[in-house]
């Protein structure tokens, strides 16, 4: 089990690496290397979206040749997939999951762990995309649910991000 969340930083990646490297307080996220880089703390990973950070927001068009008519459309700035794996997930667990007389969850992971009310408690709520994907912003980052962004890229035909080992965002 994990918990996946998009980190999209408008100012781009810098900006989102320094931000990682102090959020949130006392446990960071990334800590610097002994190269001169940074790496995840133990229990997450992380990846820039599509492997460069950029966020398609519009297909571009082709002929029917392939020639491009007009080019894709991105998001300014930077996007990345953070996943918090098991042993931290179990470390910060508030709540077990309770199950309705169907055997269904009741809760998403984001109301049964600490990780996801650090984010509440500290975030400021928002909504871009045309008010189509909420968010919370912590700082200079915009911190989003999977599947709202995953709903924003089906509803505009927009082909997601993969995890290796085939989750899809």
């Amino acid at each position: 089990m994990s918990l996946d969340i998009i980190l999209y930083a408008p100012g781009g990646k810098a900006d989102m690496i320094a931000w990682a490297k102090v959020n949130p307080p006392a446990n960071p996220l990334l800590q610097d290397d002994d190269e001169g880089g940074f790496a995840t703390r133990e229990g997450v990973s992380f990846c820039w979206w599509a492997g460069s950070g950029q966020f398609k927001t519009a297909n571009g068009t082709y002929d029917g040749e392939g020639n491009e008519i007009t080019p894709p459309t991105f998001a300014p700035g930077a996007v990345g997939l953070l996943r918090i794996h098991t042993i931290l997930l179990d470390a910060t667990h508030i709540t077990d999951q309770t199950y309705d007389e169907n055997g269904n969850p009741q809760l998403e992971q984001w109301e049964r762990n600490q990780v996801a009310k650090w984010i509440k408690d500290n975030g400021t709520p928002g909504t871009m995309a045309g008010g189509t994907v909420p968010y919370y912003e912590v700082g200079t980052v915009r911190l989003l649910r999977p599947q709202d962004a995953e709903a924003f890229m089906a509803a505009n035909n927009i082909a997601s991000h993969q995890w290796v080992g085939g989750n899809s965002y």
